[in-house]
């Protein structure tokens, strides 16, 4: 039972019903109406002043009904109108409303218990016995995480250095081609696309460089750095040291001196790594998707149309579809890990 007494706008209310709500519900405080030529014709607009309440919320409504028998008067939890069809009083469930009854707060309250107990598939899983353990195991040797995480960054850069030589596959084919005319000219545009994030690159270390570095015990290796082939090689050279720093060097160093770091990554060194993976991305993978999917639908139809497998590139189908897949995994790769 509920006191509605201190309530003087619904003391006096004795034909009230209570609903539940089932969503989020609108009522508005005022309803302007709205006349036409033809009088039967009456709409409302709604006032911009509108209280919305949440789930599992308690109305109490009146009995009483606009003119055109479209929404009923709400008194609590504020007053107002809700929208609630007279011809369709017996479907209020599907305004977001039902009405209370004896068993229905009860009925209700068990669904929600229900629901709450009732346990999904990944719930279950991180409830298990055994992952629990394994969680505690890695709380009692938190070494293991960064381990992990090292063995995660040694296998992106396997990833990163197969792509490369899978590249390097397609452009010795194009070398080897009997037909020089025509593949020498993409030879050279692999050649271009292999190559232009690290010219990217060396043109922005390049002018760092003469802004920033002071060290006269290494200006010979800043002024051999600003001759573009040699800039481009020290850079091939650092990024092959780096793919055995972190596939070989600093794992096996982390196992054998007990979880210490072989080194620290200045922040220099992060964002030049950071950038070239971006220019990576649109200079070179995505370029390198196009011109390899291009390859193998020209493949494609060649085989459909002739009905043989030789093509007008002489390149293997299958190391320019394993060359797309790779730039496919790259491009996706890194947008994930930079986003």
């Amino acid at each position: 039972s509920i006191n509605y007494s201190h309530l003087p706008h619904i003391s006096s209310i004795s034909h009230g019903e209570l609903f539940v709500a089932l969503q989020n519900i609108s009522i508005y405080k005022t309803l302007r109406q709205a006349r036409h030529r033809d009088e039967e014709n009456t709409t409302y607009q709604l006032t911009s002043e509108v209280y919305t309440v949440s789930v599992d919320t308690i109305l109490l409504l009146d009995c009483v009904w606009d003119k055109s028998g479209t929404y009923r008067k709400c008194l609590l939890p504020m007053p107002g109108w809700i929208y609630f069809q007279k011809h369709n009083i017996n479907s209020s469930i599907t305004y977001g409303l039902i009405a209370i009854t004896r068993h229905t707060l009860r009925r209700r309250q068990q669904q929600k218990e229900e629901e709450q107990e009732k346990p999904n598939c990944l719930s279950r899983l991180i409830n298990s016995r055994h992952i629990k353990k394994l969680i505690l195991y890695f709380r009692e040797h938190p070494w293991l995480i960064n381990l992990i995480i090292l063995f995660i960054q040694g296998g992106i850069e396997i990833v990163i250095f197969v792509d490369i030589i899978l590249d390097i596959n397609v452009i010795i084919q194009f070398y080897r081609s009997p037909k020089p005319l025509f593949n020498t000219t993409w030879f050279t545009v692999s050649c271009v696309l292999l190559i232009a994030p690290y010219f990217i690159a060396w043109s922005v270390l390049f002018g760092f460089l003469h802004r920033n570095y002071e060290d006269k015990r290494n200006q010979f290796l800043t002024k051999l750095f600003t001759f573009s082939p040699i800039g481009v090689l020290l850079l091939l050279l650092g990024d092959v040291y780096h793919v055995i720093e972190c596939v070989f060097l600093k794992p096996i160093y982390f196992i054998v001196r007990c979880g210490r770091k072989l080194r620290s990554e200045s922040f220099e060194e992060l964002g030049y790594y950071k950038f070239r993976r971006v220019s990576e991305i649109f200079s070179e993978s995505l370029m390198q998707a196009f011109l390899q999917l291009w390859i193998l639908l020209v493949i494609e139809a060649n085989e459909r149309t002739i009905g043989s497998e030789d093509n007008e590139f002489n390149v293997s189908e299958f190391s320019v579809a394993l060359s797309f897949l790779s730039s496919l995994f790259i491009i996706i790769l890194w947008t994930v890990i930079l986003a």
